[in-house]
């Protein structure tokens, strides 16, 4: 059993708006990346939200999906990655960023099958 997580906790700064709402086809990246967790992390798949962002995710990412808050807030990827971490019972997770479009299950359940 894994757990998923899904980093959506960046300022976007370069992009200009948050990268987790962005579509791609019918779905956002959040969508896309929590739905090919899912191939393998059954229901326990979790987004990590930045400390301020809590407000701004309400609405605007796949109802649920529990979230949970950066430990460390502005530390970047690395704070969210202790934040899974920290927040998982498992012995296996897969921490995915949101941007990823191209992610499939598929991968993950090969990843899974030669962990």
């Amino acid at each position: 059993m894994f757990d998923g997580y899904v980093l959506v906790g960046g300022k976007s700064s370069r992009m200009g708006t948050d990268k987790f709402a962005l579509r791609w086809g019918d779905m956002t990246f959040a969508e896309r990346a929590s739905s090919a967790l899912r191939k393998i992390a059954d229901e326990r798949v979790y987004f990590v939200v930045g400390a301020n962002q809590t407000e701004e995710t309400n609405g605007l990412l796949p109802p649920g999906i529990p979230q949970i808050t950066d430990v460390y807030p502005n530390k970047a990827a690395i704070g969210g990655i202790y934040t899974a971490l920290a927040h998982s019972v498992n012995e296996w997770i897969l921490i995915l960023a949101c941007d990823y479009p191209f992610v499939t299950g598929d991968l993950f359940a090969r990843l899974a099958e030669i962990a």
